[in-house]
């Protein structure tokens, strides 16, 4: 597939951006349900949204899954769900700007598995990019790290970590199958592994409970399916630095939903996170174009 960066960084955007409003709906769900229960439910609506759009676009759905391609959507599926666990008990443990702080590693680690799973060519603009907005992070949530207990440090690691191969397994898949198929069984594997666990917990379930959970779903499966598509168009490195617009979006969004005012260093670190990727997507199309008019000369 022809590479195409602004594409490829626009989905990953979309991503970020989906991802905050979901985390604000996933804290106002699991004040109706358990946790587990929320999850479990999330992935039976979002299978369902996958089979409505899959026969929309007339894209078939085989069952007929190759043994490496079955082991990647079941690990998918399972890392994800240990992920978001490790991830609450990390909040409950060091807070949640500690341990938001330490998630923002991620593209670090994203950035070694590009260089050393995928294989890519080593990228410095990429590294220092990374560098600049995890100054930004650092001045947006003034972390206090040295007051933190080990377990809660160690979980919140653990979990970015586990991010990273979930997004390097993404990676690996793009070129397999279609974008939506491939979501169907991201969430068709995630009610399987799920449900035994959201059983042992299960509510009666409200209006309000699943309206909010079924909006939930659907902006999971668009996000889910952005990941995708940036990692199609764009290689990991590129796209790693704009994970940090999520900090971004989410402080917006959470100043708007809580009608609070945002404290200048809110504004500061924004705004350095802004210019630096900015900065990045100019470079990385710059260099693209360079590249391709060696190629075709």
């Amino acid at each position: 597939m022809k590479q195409n960066y602004i594409f490829g960084i626009s989905a990953k955007l979309l991503n970020c951006l989906l991802f905050s409003i979901m985390t604000l709906l996933t804290l106002h769900s699991t004040d109706l349900l358990p946790l587990k229960q929320v999850l479990f439910l999330r992935s039976v609506i979002g299978t369902l949204v996958c089979i409505v759009i899959l026969f929309f676009i007339k894209q078939p759905i085989s069952f007929k899954l190759s043994s490496k391609n079955l082991l990647f959507y079941f690990s998918r599926a399972f890392v994800s769900f240990i992920a978001m666990q490790l991830w609450i008990f990390a909040i409950n443990h060091i807070g949640i700007n500690e341990a938001t702080a330490i998630s923002y590693t991620g593209p670090f680690w994203i950035f070694l598995a590009a260089r050393y799973v995928m294989k890519e060519s080593i990228n410095f603009k990429s590294l220092m990019a990374i560098s600049i907005n995890m100054i930004g992070v650092i001045i947006i949530l003034k972390p206090n790290i040295a007051t933190l207990s080990v377990f809660g440090i160690g979980a919140s690691v653990t979990s970015i970590l586990l991010w990273v191969l979930y997004e390097t397994i993404c990676k690996k898949q793009t070129s397999d199958q279609h974008y939506m198929l491939q979501t169907f069984y991201v969430f068709l594997m995630a009610t399987i592994i799920i449900a035994p666990f959201a059983i042992t917990k299960w509510q009666p379930v409200s209006f309000e409970a699943l309206k909010s959970i079924s909006l939930l779903a659907t902006l999971s499966v668009f996000n889910v399916t952005a990941i995708f598509i940036a990692y199609a168009f764009a290689p990991m490195m590129v796209i790693s630095p704009f994970s940090y617009a999520r900090l971004v979006f989410t402080a917006i969004l959470t100043n708007l939903v809580y009608h609070t005012v945002p404290h200048v260093e809110v504004f500061i670190g924004s705004g350095i996170i802004l210019i630096a990727n900015c900065c990045f997507t100019y470079y990385s199309c710059a260099k693209k174009k360079e590249i391709e008019k060696k190629v075709t000369v």
